[in-house]
């Protein structure tokens, strides 16, 4: 029954407007003889030059006004100069104003078209910007997300300095020493106090940087308190060498003596290696380890030394490995004799 309705006022709207063409074409062509097939591209026309004046302006009134008055000296025109010149030839009318329609049809179908793709490039354009827009917020809240997060981070450095001013030690001890007076003002990094534990004690050693390449973690030590000898492990080494020393830290793991206390001058001793069984000598005053060295070598006399070759092998303190050239009980001068080096023998005085 719906069905019947709207297809039943679908046809009463195609009859009516059928009617109106029909009676339109009636009058124009029975009172005027005159047959015009371009009224529907004037109404286009119209309608497009109406609405490009409604659209900058935004009054309906002014586009209609504008269109109609447009379309008027056109059709003054196309009548003055075109349909009359046909006469009474009815065809020629039909063909020349369906010409017309077509023109003008096609004219407004460029017009729509140029202005689509105007109308594309303004989008994009605007998109380009809405991107660029969108990009540049986004730099701008980055930035100042950041600039939230350090003044966070500022406050909290406040906060932490505030709960700084009470002064507390990182661990349990004695106190040792308080080189501040009340009221006194200091400046940050400042030591204020120094706490110490007796029973948890380290020994610290100064190495000549040219002997500490054989020093490493974990190696054993003994440490000389003048009170006795304490046994010890390397646990630290400092990678920065001052004054020309490495300093190295040694933990204690035996009984620490009687008397130890802290800032205690201690000797320490690391054991590098341990080499059993082998022919050693002091460390002459120019031999390094792995090299061949000449020293003086005393004759049996004692009052004369030869010159021989020996062959140093791995050292220590004050000690160094003899591989070859003495024997056991050979005695050998350790200074420097540089000055008798064009020398093969010298008398001993």
């Amino acid at each position: 029954m719906h069905s019947a309705i709207l297809q039943a006022i679908n046809g009463i709207s195609l009859a009516a407007l059928l009617f109106l063409l029909a009676s339109g074409f009636t009058l124009t062509f029975g009172l005027m003889r005159v047959v015009n097939m371009a009224h529907g591209a004037y109404y286009l026309l119209g309608g497009y030059i109406g609405y490009s004046i409604t659209r900058p302006t935004g009054s309906f009134a002014l586009g209609v006004a504008g269109g109609g008055l447009a379309i008027i000296p056109l059709g003054f025109l196309i009548d003055r100069f075109l349909i009359r010149r046909t006469g009474e030839n009815h065809l020629a009318q039909v063909l020349l104003t369906v010409g017309i329609a077509f023109v003008i049809g096609d004219l407004a179908l460029k017009l729509s078209e140029e202005r689509a793709r105007e109308l594309e490039i303004r989008n994009n354009m605007e998109q380009e910007r809405l991107q660029i827009a969108s990009q540049s917020n986004e730099a701008q809240l980055m930035a100042e997300s950041s600039r939230v997060e350090q003044l966070r981070a500022l406050h909290m450095l406040r906060v932490s300095q505030v709960e700084g001013l009470q002064v507390r030690p990182g661990i349990r001890g004695v106190l040792q020493q308080v080189p501040v007076a009340v009221g006194q003002q200091v400046t940050p990094g400042v030591n204020l106090a120094r706490v110490a534990q007796p029973e948890h004690l380290k020994a610290e050693l100064r190495i000549a940087e040219t002997q500490a390449k054989d020093v490493e973690i974990s190696q054993r030590a003994s440490i000389d308190t003048r009170n006795g000898i304490v046994e010890g492990r390397v646990m630290r080494i400092d990678p920065a060498v001052q004054d020309g020393t490495v300093t190295v830290d040694v933990e204690l793991v035996g009984e620490l003596p009687r008397g130890a206390r802290p800032d205690l001058s201690v000797d320490g001793t690391i054991e590098i290696e341990r080499l059993e069984d082998v022919l050693y000598v002091g460390r002459p005053a120019y031999g390094q380890a792995g090299t061949t060295v000449s020293l003086f070598r005393l004759l049996s006399d004692g009052q004369t030394a030869e010159r021989v070759d020996v062959t140093l092998g791995k050292s220590s303190v004050n000690t160094i490995e003899i591989v070859a050239g003495l024997g056991e009980g050979d005695e050998v001068i350790l200074s420097d004799t540089s000055a008798w080096d064009d020398y093969r023998k010298i008398r001993l005085n």
